[in-house]
């Protein structure tokens, strides 16, 4: 017998030993009881966490952790995204300018999101060069009137690599009309990111040529990019401010009902699976119960050999504790 004689007495209390078979039952079904839901807990909040995280590097993929909204002006976009590099907690700052219009491969059509881009802007590394299938965006050069589709945008126009894609888009006039404008664009790429809000509606041209299509009034501005997406809510705002332009808008914002249905989930899952943790700990409650009233006699003996209150209630927690 070890000493203390508590954690001597659990210990023997978790083993069967002689005609202590039913104890040792009881306590290795609790023990079960609780591997089963703390598993279920652990592997139910994996799944959720890694869904969440792979969700957000996707939406992330081709869109900005922030934006700084600015003229369509190239000149002026590339200007202000040199001046956003330099500034603190910003580890890259691209300009674009993107429109909204349909796309045609002959008689099908389809909507289309049409992002200008300088191709230079995106290194080996990052996302859109990366999800890259077929072609290359070193293709987009300014006057080229090239572009690169989401495969699945692709897919339904009926178009692959040198086929030739007719862009319209409604263009502002000067008095405040509209005025569609249609660009031919061959196309130079595919990308695939995984997310039918991108394979399915992007496409990318140069920022020239794009200037070109949709005029001055056209929405544009800098991508900013920081070390920890996290922290684009602080750092974008900080960064208009020095830089002059209008109100950031980060991530958080433009994709809130996604991760807000998200966290939702996560929520009701939780609560459900501490659900399922509570059943097993009440496991351990309910057999140190049965253990109690099946070792009074056990009990009645020590406590007559002078063994204190203290020191009974210590060997059923000690058994408790191994258990949990």
């Amino acid at each position: 017998m070890l000493t203390p004689l508590p954690l001597g007495l659990g210990l023997r209390y978790v083993r069967a030993r002689k005609h202590q078979y039913f104890v040792s039952f009881i306590s290795w079904v609790s023990l079960l009881g609780v591997c089963l839901g703390v598993a279920a807990l652990i592997t139910i909040l994996s799944v959720m966490n890694g869904f969440e995280g792979e969700l957000r590097s996707r939406l992330l993929a081709l869109a900005a952790h922030a934006t700084l909204p600015a003229p369509a002006d190239v000149r002026g976009l590339e200007d202000l995204a040199v001046r956003a590099r330099k500034e603190p907690g910003v580890t890259d700052a691209q300009p674009f300018i993107e429109v909204q219009g349909l796309a045609s491969g002959g008689p099908l059509l389809s909507g289309i999101a049409l992002r200008g881009i300088a191709a230079p802007d995106f290194g080996p590394e990052t996302p859109l060069r990366l999800a890259m299938k077929e072609g290359s965006l070193d293709a987009l050069v300014p006057g080229s009137d090239r572009i690169a589709l989401g495969r699945a945008l692709a897919v339904e126009l009926e178009v692959g690599i040198g086929d030739t894609v007719t862009v319209l888009l409604p263009r502002m006039d000067a008095d405040g009309g509209l005025t569609p404008r249609i660009g031919a664009f061959k196309v130079a790429g595919l990308f695939e990111i995984g997310l039918a809000d991108h394979d399915a509606v992007m496409g990318f041209a140069a920022l020239e040529d794009v200037s070109r299509l949709a005029g001055p009034s056209a929405p544009a501005g800098v991508q900013l990019f920081f070390a920890d997406a996290f922290d684009a809510p602080v750092i974008a705002p900080a960064v208009a401010a020095a830089l002059g332009t209008g109100p950031a808008r980060d991530w958080t914002v433009d994709h809130a009902a996604y991760f807000r249905a998200i966290r939702l989930e996560k929520t009701m899952m939780t609560v459900i699976l501490l659900l399922i943790v509570s059943v097993a700990a009440f496991n351990i409650v309910a057999s140190l119960v049965m253990v109690v009233a099946e070792k009074r006699s056990d009990i009645a003996i020590l406590r007559t050999m002078g063994l204190s209150r203290a020191g009974v209630i210590g060997a059923f927690i000690v058994q408790g504790t191994i258990i949990g």
